[in-house]
């Protein structure tokens, strides 16, 4: 699988001309930089321990392989996971959503794979059958939501989740914010931290004009009292201590 990531990273490839003509191009390093934060090999690095975690957990946690399984991309981005499922299952098998138009203009540029699907900013339900989705997947997304944009985004994703289907997400740990003081010399991670003690959730919007978005963090004790999911398991990786992975099932 790293080797396989690392190719699809790597396209246009100019010693694999006809697959290269095939297969979706990368993403300009300028647009990794725009979505991500990172580029290259630091961002294969990355998105090679995440699959990792979300394929050791969805075994752990199932019994059953990633193999065959239909998957939903939520915030897809650019497609940088959905170059990368195609390892695990077919591409009608595959599908994403995001509610912006520069993740869908960018995706239709480079012809990922997968059913692209836009959603609203703060969705009540998606545009999906109930019980469709064997895995779904939220990387970095539920770091960046209000709490009543995070709410709904649960609730939506519980509908189109297979009762015996796995829904990771990432979160960031309360230690984030103290890091991200020390990066802008800035004096805000006091108040965070003691929001993300109290409530188990902490935001602060990012500009005033972008009602559901911004920086937040999320306990996993507030993960535990959710009320239509079961939490499973979480992980962190080494490459990204800022993206805390965690499994949650539909609670039966």
């Amino acid at each position: 699988m790293d080797e396989y990531i690392a190719f699809m990273f790597s396209l246009p490839n100019p010693a694999y001309p006809n697959l290269s003509k095939l297969l979706p191009p990368m993403a300009s390093e300028a647009v990794q930089m725009m979505f991500t934060g990172q580029k290259n090999e630091d961002l294969r690095v990355r998105t090679i321990a995440f699959i990792r975690a979300v394929e050791r957990m969805y075994f752990s946690s199932t019994n059953r392989s990633m193999a065959g399984t239909t998957t939903l991309d939520i915030g897809f981005g650019y497609g940088r996971f959905l170059r990368v499922m195609p390892w695990f299952t077919d591409i009608q098998n595959m599908y994403g959503i995001d509610p912006w138009d520069g993740a869908h203009n960018e995706c239709a540029k480079t012809k990922v794979f997968g059913t692209l699907v836009r959603s609203d900013q703060r969705p009540e339900q998606l545009a999906f059958d109930e019980n469709k989705f064997d895995l779904a997947f939220a990387y970095s997304v539920f770091t960046h939501l209000t709490e009543s944009t995070a709410q709904a985004m649960f609730e939506a994703v519980r509908r189109v989740v297979k009762p015996e289907g796995v829904f990771f997400l990432t979160v960031r740990p309360e230690e984030y914010w103290q890091m991200r003081d020390d990066l802008r010399h800035t004096k805000s991670a006091k108040g965070l931290i003691e929001q993300h003690r109290s409530k188990g959730f902490a935001f602060e919007q990012e500009g005033p004009h972008v009602e559901h978005y911004g920086n937040a963090s999320i306990s996993l004790d507030y993960l535990k009292r959710l009320e239509n999911w079961d939490f499973i398991a979480y992980d962190w990786t080494y490459h990204d201590p800022w993206q805390m992975v965690v499994a949650l099932k539909p609670r039966k």
